[in-house]
């Protein structure tokens, strides 16, 4: 029985995103490109959820999401 073509897809992608985050060390701080590079994987990722484990690492190597302004003010403001 043959597997189903888009979990080859699924497969493949997850070793690739694998082999790229063992290969990629970037600087701390992260440099602007490299959040995106980051972001998109994360997004790219999010979007099959294949791969929990990946995305959690993904997550751990993001900073965290700035805030919304307004929850600033409003928390500042006490």
């Amino acid at each position: 029985m043959e597997a189903y073509p888009g979990e080859l897809a699924r497969k493949r992608c997850a070793e690739r995103t694998r082999e790229e985050l063992v290969a990629y060390q970037p600087a701390r701080p992260l440099a602007f490109r490299d959040e995106l590079r980051l972001r998109a994987m994360a997004s790219r990722c999010g979007t099959c959820r294949a791969c929990p484990n990946t995305l959690r690492a993904l997550e751990a190597m993001l900073p965290p999401a700035p805030a919304e302004p307004c929850a600033q003010i409003i928390r500042l403001a006490g």
